[in-house]
């Protein structure tokens, strides 16, 4: 008895401690995640306002998409960001400094969700880009 016991506490001990790691690694996904998403959205939306500001700069019309305010700006990056994203996180985007005309974009992103055992569990990410175009 005493064995059979101690194999079923045995047993408990380790489905806890694969919970555990199993939340460990949910948690690292999200994050690399939030990580990769906010890089990549910011790069293609930055390449879309340096073209919008090559344009002004050297009277050319070669931009893909128009931009022509901040909110047109943010939107871009918002729709590049949610594309991107594909576990069921809850994202919002808070927006520390907006320039279309100079192609500042900073952008914090927060990302939510439920654990196993029902806890909402919290992470950030901040980018910041800057476009500098160079002409003669």
């Amino acid at each position: 008895m005493k064995i059979i016991v101690r194999i079923f506490g045995l047993s408990v001990m380790l489905f806890y401690v694969i919970l555990i790691f199993l939340q460990m690694i949910d948690y690292n996904i999200r994050r690399d995640e939030l990580n990769q998403c906010i890089s990549m959205a910011m790069t293609s939306t930055q390449i879309i306002m340096m073209e919008n500001i090559e344009d002004q700069i050297l009277g050319t019309n070669n931009c893909r998409k128009k931009i022509t305010s901040n909110k047109e700006y943010l939107d871009e990056f918002k729709n590049n960001f949610h594309v991107l994203t594909s576990t069921n996180t809850d994202y919002k985007i808070h927006v520390y400094a907006i320039d279309y005309t100079t192609g500042l974009l900073s952008i914090g992103v927060e990302g939510q969700f439920l654990t196993l055992n029902g806890i909402k569990k919290k992470f950030n990410s901040r980018k910041t880009s800057v476009i500098d175009v160079l002409h003669e």
